[in-house]
């Protein structure tokens, strides 16, 4: 990626500085982490609930209520 060019109101005009401000902010929101929790599920998805029901090693089944 080839590093861009300053921007600067010296050279140039107040609105190529606010459209160079904006792109760079999206640029830091796409490669930011924050306001996501880390959930492999899509908002469409569900949790597969049949995870929460396990065998103990002698067979009998532990549930866990949700």
């Amino acid at each position: 990626m080839a590093k861009r060019q300053m921007v600067s109101t010296l050279t140039h005009t107040s609105r190529e500085v606010a459209e160079d401000f904006l792109r760079w902010r999206a640029e830091q929101q796409e490669k930011s982490m924050i306001g996501h929790n880390g959930c492999p599920l899509d908002q469409d998805d569900e949790m597969d609930v049949s995870i929460l029901e396990q065998e103990t090693p002698d067979g009998s089944k532990v549930s866990t209520n949700v």
